[in-house]
């Protein structure tokens, strides 16, 4: 499970470790998009999904950072529509 914390980049529940852990994992994975909005009340999540962005990254695993203008849950239902669903769509295959 990763969690964030409030204390800056060591309070971001060990992410860092945990991406090197999981690390085969993840890169079994077709695609990772980290989508936060950029004026978020919680002021956390936008630094947590930056770092988490960098330490996948560092790790050589892709992944691609969107942030988008708006605040936690302002623009959800454009943003499922618009790129989340396209996302699976394109990533996913059922047999």
């Amino acid at each position: 499970m990763m969690r964030f914390g409030k204390n800056g980049r060591a309070g971001f529940g060990g992410i860092a470790d945990e991406v090197i852990l999981y690390k085969d994992n993840l890169l079994k994975l077709k695609g990772i998009v980290v989508d936060y909005g950029e004026y978020d009340e919680y002021n956390w999540i936008p630094k947590g999904c930056i770092y988490f962005g960098e330490q996948l990254t560092a790790a050589g695993i892709p992944v691609k950072v969107e942030a988008y203008s708006g605040s936690h849950q302002s623009v959800l239902g454009e943003r499922i529509r618009d790129y989340m669903l396209p996302f699976f769509s394109a990533v996913l295959k059922f047999e």
